[in-house]
């Protein structure tokens, strides 16, 4: 009897180290995503402060291809410079699980107010997280302030131009510590820097349009010492074509040092004014993605999604007024 109370003890204790180790495996494997992420500049959808790769569920959809043609409150993102085409208080929120995955929250949200001299000023907000058992272990963060003006517009022509300045920081959270769920665990600290994005666009007729933006143009770095962290530059360009009023047809190319050049292509299609549909394709990796927009009076709601050639599709919300 006592034999059996005794293994029923050591197999106790063995069941709930073995739930203990399982639990450090998986805060450690969130822990390697975390800083894979942030370290590796990949252009998957990860990273605040570095490479970011869809803002807003229309962005999602159309494959990032949109640079050159943007219409609401997520243009602060995607190319300031089409800031200068906002006529109305405009904003946006949207949320996702980066890559299918739960433990990789990010929001970002952005405000538009537009003026009668100095053309339109935003500012938008990005954050995401390494997120487990309720506790972040690494979060990102950027803050930016932008603006956006027509250098040239008249009946048949415009040159817009816009640019914005980020304020960009990174908490590295606790480390595992004696009870390998950081609840004990020692400050790794925050590491801040500070961006600037510029973005052009110029149109003919209101049917072509060409786009660029560079992000990160100052080459921004974030840490110190063996944790400096140089964050990337990456240069967007893009046409878009209309050939009649409810279809846009867009292209674009990113290029980021380090990476393989993507290609991005997306088509948009209003059925009815309450209703947009759109969808897009990029290489390098090879993704699809679409969405749809449904507005009612100065109101929108987005969803778009998008595939990986090995995650989860990743979903994505987007809410946004134009008042």
């Amino acid at each position: 009897m006592r034999r059996q109370l005794l293994a029923a003890k050591d197999a106790k204790i063995t069941n709930k180290s073995a739930k203990k180790k399982t639990e450090q495996i998986k805060i450690i494997m969130a822990i390697m995503v975390a800083v894979t992420l942030v370290l590796a500049g990949i252009n998957a959808e990860a990273q605040v402060t570095s490479s970011q790769a869809y803002y807003g569920a229309r962005n999602v959809g159309l494959a990032g291809s949109d640079v050159a043609h943007q219409t609401d409150a997520w243009a602060i993102f995607n190319n300031p410079a089409a800031l200068a085409g906002t006529r109305q208080l405009t904003g946006a929120f949207s949320y996702e699980n980066t890559l299918g995955q739960s433990f990789l929250p990010h929001a970002m949200g952005s405000f538009l107010l537009p003026t009668s001299s100095w053309g339109t000023f935003g500012l938008a907000v990005d954050n995401m997280a390494v997120n487990y058992g309720g506790r972040d272990l690494t979060s990102e963060m950027s803050v930016g302030l932008y603006q956006g003006f027509h250098l040239l517009k008249d009946v048949n022509t415009s040159l817009a131009v816009g640019y914005g300045v980020k304020y960009l920081q990174v908490d590295y959270g606790k480390s595992a510590g004696a009870f390998g769920d950081g609840s004990d665990g020692i400050d790794l600290g925050t590491s801040r820097g500070a961006g600037l994005d510029i973005g052009f666009i110029a149109s003919l007729q209101e049917r072509h349009y060409l786009g660029a933006r560079v992000m990160n143009v100052n080459s921004p770095q974030i840490g110190s010492g063996n944790a400096l962290i140089d964050l990337p530059v990456k240069l967007q360009i893009g046409v878009a074509y209309s050939p009649y009023h409810y279809v846009w047809t867009t292209f674009a190319l990113t290029r980021q040092a380090g990476t393989a050049t993507q290609y991005h292509a997306g088509i948009e299609y209003k059925v009815i004014d309450a209703i947009t549909l759109f969808t897009g394709i990029h290489s390098n990796p090879n993704r699809f993605g679409a969405g749809l927009r449904v507005r009612f009076k100065s109101f929108m709601v987005d969803y778009g999604m998008i595939t990986h050639p090995v995650f989860p599709l990743t979903h994505q919300f987007s809410f946004g007024f134009a008042l």
